[in-house]
């Protein structure tokens, strides 16, 4: 992808089952508030306030909310309110007064530090683990990576607050839980991981000898356990019920009592008390505002980290240990970014990414897969399910997703190229190097391609008519392949497309041999034919049947054992320069004695999953494989393949033989028991024959369409079984019948296709 588009040519792009659904987090907000559609609503307001000195101001004030809460229908509301205004006198009635209090918080998890810690102290996870960890190592607070969210009985808790009895920070609310009946056991939260207690702080120290954020963290986790170790705050509050021309509205007032913990939390926790007007069922007031108000709905905001590490938890994405990774790497992937206000929204890469991988299904930006995952892993650590069926289901599933995102990738690049410029395009930052004009041909259109360079100085053919942009090699000198030559694979698998090969050669930082590169294959990998996995495709790398390919279909294969003494190293069917097959040790150069080259006529070779019986050894390290050779004169009695039992590694059958008893190692100095291909000739053809050493006179042009038909035997016996011989001299002043030349004097060599016919 990287290499498609103009803004994407530096940077990692990767896909992670944790870092993309908590991207998804951040992309589905960011597109709620994008698709969200303002309304606008109305409500009645009343107030009530009297005289009262206690209160700020002087004045008592109770805010009613409307029961009917908002209207989204103007008309509507403005009757409402018409007849509230000619009643005019609102009447209480039910006034509800009660002990409320303001729960402590449990322990401290890893996940509730790190949310803490991005709300009240603006430092990101990744940050505050970083910072954790090094109070950690200088024993100043406990590991901070836990789940558990209870305190066992056995700690001991008194002791560990009496430390903090001297502390010039903490040491005086301390010394009230522990003398004035202040101390309650912690609370105990859902979570336990049986390893490591909740995070708390271990030795008391005077947080102004901190550094800066060191600062903040030691105080959150001082401050928490505290708070845990503290009373709920307990509060008395009022609830009043009131009618005015037959709309209920509610009011409600709150007087704290006793603070307890918030006094030790602040500024991080609040409870403020709303002093309100007394009031008594049945009592007639006045309102001081009574007014319709007109408000629009919003969008809801941004997530910000605490929102999202929140989110993360809820779903299942991720571990303790691993939410500040996930959220960092979506960030140094440059996946989103935090505004001014510390909240996240996606970059137009996140966006397309998650549109891309969306669109070729699964759900991929979504927790489901991830949170599956983390759930089998919870089922292990419980006994109820077993870590061999998990890894298979989960194998089984991702191959899946990875199969369908390769078959339709083509859906992640039109997702992406809704959001940026194709490479070498116009608008982009590419240009056209000297000489570059018409460089090359698309085969789509037909029409010349320009060679240029991107933004980060690699070549690329560009086509401007269908906004098209190849990459090519970063190194070496590029030049047009003479002659001419289209690649055949992109004619047949992609027909839309005929690229001119084009060769590198050495030159601009390269100074390796020269190949050649067809601009689609290079960009698309061709799977079928040694591509898969591959993002840069060369030709030399390609197994087809293409004279500039030199690979072979199954070249990685083992097809038998080097019997060289000390070697034992695979050999592997290769091809050289020239298109000719032979078998070569993967040893080369160190091993070169084992060279067996094939039919010189083979135009393709390739690996078959048989074995020969004959030449295998005992073991499956011993083995022999059978070839399949394609060759350009086919003979009709020829027959590439071989039978089974008769032959091996692709050669011709031939008579049998009776073979030595006892059988040769392969890994040892002698060859392997599989027939010489000594004893073939460039056409696969046996040597051996009836006519073998037998002399002929034959017509003496090379040019086979010349020949004539002439053919004599030296003995006399004129039965046509053999044709091809070795190259002889003069022939003793006989004539052709074609042409009266001197025939040609030679010597049979095998024997040969048109069996007993006489000349």
């Amino acid at each position: 992808m990287v290499n498609r588009f103009d803004e994407l040519q530096e940077g990692v792009i990767s896909y992670g089952p944790c870092q993309f659904p908590t991207l998804g987090f951040i992309v589905d907000r960011y597109k709620r508030i994008q698709a969200f559609q303002s309304e606008a609503f109305w409500s009645i307001k009343m107030e009530y306030a009297e005289d009262d000195p206690r209160s700020p101001g002087g004045k008592a004030r109770a805010d009613f909310s409307w029961q009917r809460g908002r209207l989204y229908d103007h008309a509507c509301c403005a009757i409402l309110y018409e007849m509230t205004v000619e009643d005019g006198v609102a009447v209480v009635t039910s006034v509800e007064a009660r002990r409320v209090t303001k729960a402590r918080p449990i322990p401290m998890s890893t996940v509730e530090l790190q949310k803490r810690a991005s709300r009240f102290c603006h430092i990101s996870s990744e940050r505050t683990m970083h910072v954790a960890e090094a109070l950690y190592q200088r024993g100043i607070i406990s590991y901070p990576r836990t789940e558990t969210e209870k305190f066992k009985r056995e700690f001991d808790i008194n002791t560990l607050l009496g430390d903090f009895r001297d502390n010039p920070r903490f040491g005086n609310y301390v010394g009230g839980l522990l003398d004035n009946g202040g101390f309650l056991w912690p609370r105990e939260g859902r979570g336990d991981d049986s390893a490591h207690p909740p995070i708390h702080p271990t030795k008391s120290v005077d947080p102004n000898s901190l550094q800066a954020d060191e600062k903040k963290i030691y105080e959150l986790v001082t401050k928490h356990f505290l708070a845990c170790c503290s009373k709920d705050a307990v509060g008395h509050q009022t609830k009043v019920l009131a009618n005015c021309g037959g709309e209920d509205f509610t009011a409600t007032g709150l007087m704290v009592t006793e603070r307890n913990w918030l006094d030790v939390y602040e500024p991080f926790e609040r409870w403020t008390g709303r002093n309100i007007p007394e009031f008594f069922q049945g009592q007639e007031f006045v309102p001081s505002v009574l007014v319709m108000d007109e408000g629009r709905t919003q969008a809801p905001p941004l997530l910000s980290e605490s929102d999202l590490i929140g989110l993360m938890d809820q779903k299942g994405i991720g571990t303790d240990a691993t939410i500040a990774e996930h959220i960092q790497k979506i960030q140094q992937r440059k996946y989103a970014v935090k505004n001014e206000q510390d909240r996240f929204y996606p970059t137009t890469l996140g966006l397309a990414l998650v549109d891309g991988y969306d669109n070729i299904g699964f759900q991929m930006s979504a927790p489901t897969l991830r949170a599956a995952m983390e759930l089998d892993c919870t089922r292990i650590s419980r006994g109820e399910d077993t870590k061999e069926a998990v890894v298979e289901r989960c194998i089984s599933k991702m191959k899946e997703c990875f199969q369908t995102c390769q078959a339709l990738a083509h859906k992640l690049d039109d997702a992406v190229a809704m959001h940026f410029r194709p490479l070498g395009s116009s608008g982009g930052e590419s240009r056209t190097v000297r000489g570059g004009r018409g460089f090359s041909r698309c085969g789509v259109c037909g029409t010349a391609m320009d060679l240029k360079k991107s933004s980060s100085g690699r070549p690329l053919l560009f086509c401007g008519v269908c906004d098209t942009g190849f990459p090519l090699p970063h190194k070496g000198k590029l030049t047009k392949q003479d002659p001419e030559f289209e690649c055949p694979l992109c004619h047949f698998q992609a027909r839309f497309l005929h690229v001119l090969v084009l060769s590198v050669s050495t030159g601009n930082d390269y100074t390796g041999s020269g190949y050649t590169v067809c601009p689609y294959c290079f960009n698309n990998a061709p799977a079928a034919h040694g591509g898969e996995g591959q993002s840069q495709f060369r030709c030399f790398m390609c197994s087809a049947s293409c004279p500039l390919a030199k690979r072979v279909q199954g070249g990685d294969t083992t097809i038998v054992r080097c019997w060289k003494a000390g070697c034992g190293q695979a050999l592997n069917i290769k091809r050289t320069r020239t298109g000719k097959y032979h078998l070569g040790c993967k040893g080369y150069p160190a091993c070169s004695e084992s060279t067996v080259w094939l039919p010189k006529n083979a135009t393709n070779v390739s690996v078959t999953e048989e074995t020969c019986a004959r030449c295998s050894g005992p073991t499956a390290a011993d083995a022999v494989r059978r070839l399949d050779f394609t060759f350009k004169f086919q003979r009709p009695w020829f027959s590439a393949r071989t039978a089974k039992g008769r032959g091996g590694g692709g050669v011709p059958s031939r008579p049998e033989r009776n073979e030595p008893t006892g059988t040769s190692p392969l890994n040892t100095s002698q060859s392997p028991r599989f027939p010489s291909l000594r004893n073939i000739d460039r056409f696969g053809r046996p040597l051996l024959g009836p006519n073998q050493g037998r002399q002929f006179y034959t017509c003496p042009r090379s040019d086979r369409n010349e020949q004539c038909t002439t053919f004599t035997w030296l003995d006399g016996d004129n039965r046509r079984s053999g044709r091809g011989g070795g190259r002889g001299g003069g022939g003793d002043g006989r004539l052709c019948n074609g042409h009266q030349e001197p025939c040609n004097f030679r010597t049979t060599r095998k024997e040969g296709t048109w069996g007993n016919q006489t000349p």
